[in-house]
């Protein structure tokens, strides 16, 4: 009989104690027995517990009882209030736990927060330290705070370790923008930044001066490797385009100095993701297009706030198709529209067309392309959609125009049947949404079934937005042979149903959408009977 080990006997290896403590991190109480087991597990299960905190009134209710207490003020709002002042001993305890913190979360948005730190905390708590930092190990850091008078006491939250820091700010605040400057003089060693403006009602032209500082300071970071900004000036982007170890790029609400240079500059050796978020014209995103180089691209993503021209997005996809690598893109996330429905009215002229996005073709190593253009896709020849599909053989998402701007009318000359390239050519595809009709299909003849050389067979989710049906029935039996394990179909109704009564109001939507979800149904039995076929036919 094999003598059973004892828990004293046991090795105290501290890499196998804090392996078990983290398998058990949404375990809270679990750890925290583990913690009053003994002083071996003690430490592993307290690091777990406190490596992310997002709570800041909680670490404080860790001082002493007698040096705290709560005050609830008219507006239901809890105050935790300082009675005396504070000495570095009333700190112990609290200090053990915060020493484990490495993610830390602040948010005081005002009387929006029902549970606040008051500001005598603050105070006592930055004369108790005596200059030391209240987080010394933090390496991430999460700051949006309201409370102007507490914004100053940010720097007793920055370790020496920090690495990642998401700054939100008011650019009216003078206090809440100086801390920008002394973030970059203080902390050379940061590799992400995130400075983000405060939901308010700020003028345009404080935006612009909070841009200007922020442009002089962020690229000095010189081991920068992910940033965010609210905007940026464009002499500043071709300083960071020359940072060394810039991987990630997104800007918001982008609007450059008037006329930038659109001639290649080359830069961003390393930018593997570029987003450019509410870009207020095509010019801006070509100007920031421009500057890319040879860089070894792989994400990009650019929403424009709204396109002045069809041929607007013609102009950066051809950017896009002259400054890019074509070998390392492989996802595009197009968007414009300021959230509006496209509007009924449009022409054919105004829309998107096939050959506006002709140049993306010459991407071959393409996973994802999702693009929803306010002024609609025209495709006008079914030929088209076989040249994209030998183009794009490795795509797994490819959705056009799947967004409220289906509530136009359906404007494609592409029926159901010209899919088959795409089920043909793309073995990987998963999710495709493109504007077709289904109302009417041909007679087949039975010695020549079209879909005899179907490989798209990963494709699960099909969106046909505002797609027109007449023959359910018909349309699912072509649909589980096209597509032979899709299980989803979702219309523009998906969209539309959010609980605002549009669908009752809409009954053609209403139509199309209940004939679309008999579709589903039906296409799922149909791919049942499609799996048992080829089962039978590879036996026999």
């Amino acid at each position: 009989m094999t003598p059973q080990a004892s828990p004293a006997s046991l090795p105290h290896i501290p890499e196998i104690l804090r392996l078990i403590c983290e398998h058990l991190i949404w375990e809270k109480k679990t750890l925290v027995a583990l913690a009053r087991t003994c002083k071996t597990l003690e430490g592993p299960a307290l690091d777990v517990l406190w490596f992310s905190l997002d709570d800041f009134y909680q670490l404080v209710k860790c001082l002493p009882s007698n040096v705290l207490r709560e005050e609830t003020k008219d507006d239901k709002t809890t105050y935790l209030v300082l009675k005396h002042y504070l000495l570095l001993s009333d700190c112990s305890r609290l200090l053990h736990y915060a020493k484990r913190v490495r993610h830390f979360t602040f948010v005081n948005l005002g009387r929006m927060s029902p549970k606040q730190v008051h500001i005598t905390v603050f105070q006592g708590l930055q004369v108790a330290l005596q200059g030391h930092k209240l987080l010394p190990n933090v390496r991430h850091l999460t700051w949006r705070c309201k409370n102007l008078n507490i914004s100053p006491y940010l720097h007793m939250f920055l370790g020496p370790n920090l690495s990642k820091i998401q700054y939100t700010f008011s650019p009216r605040s003078p206090v809440q923008l100086s801390l920008v400057p002394a973030l970059c003089e203080q902390y050379h060693s940061l590799k992400a930044v995130e400075f983000l403006f405060d939901d308010d009602n700020s003028s345009t032209k404080s935006k612009g001066q909070a841009t200007g500082l922020i442009s002089i300071f962020i690229y000095k970071w010189s081991s920068l490797e992910s940033l965010t900004v609210p905007n940026a000036t464009y002499s500043a982007l071709l300083k960071l385009s020359q940072l060394p170890h810039l991987k990630s790029l997104k800007i918001i609400q982008c609007k450059l100095d008037n006329d930038p240079p659109t001639t290649s500059k080359g830069g961003f050796p390393v930018l593997a993701s570029l987003e450019l978020q509410q870009c207020h014209a095509a010019s801006d995103c070509i100007a920031v297009i421009t500057l890319m180089g040879c860089s070894p691209l792989r994400d990009m993503r650019v929403a424009i706030i709204e396109a002045e021209t069809s041929s607007s997005w013609k102009k950066i996809f051809l950017s896009i198709n002259q400054h890019c690598c074509h070998d390392t893109l492989q996802n595009f996330h197009f968007w414009d529209g300021d959230g509006q429905d496209m509007i009924p009215t449009s022409t054919r002229t105004d829309m998107i067309k096939y050959e506006d996005i002709r140049p993306l073709l010459d991407f071959h190593n393409i996973r994802i392309i999702n693009a929803g253009f306010h002024r609609g896709l025209y495709l006008s020849n079914p030929s088209l959609i076989k040249e994209m599909a030998t183009c794009w053989k490795s795509i797994e998402i490819l959705i056009f125009e799947h967004s409220k701007s289906f509530r136009g009318g359906n404007s494609s000359n592409i029926s159901l049947l010209d899919l088959l390239p795409i089920s043909e050519h793309c073995s990987e595809l998963q999710m495709l949404g493109l504007p077709f009709h289904a109302n009417s299909l041909p007679e087949l003849d039975k010695d020549n079934v079209p879909w005899s050389n179907v490989c798209a067979t990963n494709l699960t989710r099909l969106f046909v937005g505002n797609s027109p049906i007449t023959n359910p029935a018909l349309v699912a039996a072509t649909l589980s042979a096209i597509f032979p394990s899709l299980e989803d179909i979702l219309t523009i109704s998906d969209d539309l149903d959010d609980g605002d009564g549009d669908l009752e109001q809409n009954p053609t939507v209403q139509t199309m959408h209940d004939a679309w979800k008999q579709t589903e149904e039906l296409v799922k039995m149909f791919s049942i009977v499609r799996t048992q076929e080829r089962s039978y036919t590879r036996s026999h």
